[in-house]
């Protein structure tokens, strides 16, 4: 099976493809706007993404800091029971 390699353009190679175009007249001005338009979609949709991420890590941290004592002390009574068994 061939190696796939990706040839996706970054969002800086594309802004100065779009950029280019613009200054030079030259290509697709519709698709141009498409494009952009494409562009700040997907963006708003990795910022999105990356909100609802950190307010679930935000969750989980609370959670988890109000019942740190609780897997704690149950560390320690589990430790003590099994050595308490092995005697």
């Amino acid at each position: 099976m061939g190696k796939t390699i990706d040839m996706t353009p970054t969002w800086t190679a594309t802004a100065q493809m779009i950029t280019t175009v613009v200054k030079h007249g030259t290509g697709d001005k519709e698709g141009i706007c498409e494009e952009i338009l494409n562009m700040g979609q997907l963006l708003d949709q990795y910022q999105y993404e990356l909100k609802e991420n950190e307010k679930w890590f935000n969750e989980y941290r609370t959670w988890y800091h109000k019942h740190k004592n609780f897997f704690s002390d149950y560390a320690d009574f589990y430790k003590a029971w099994r050595a308490s068994r092995k005697k």
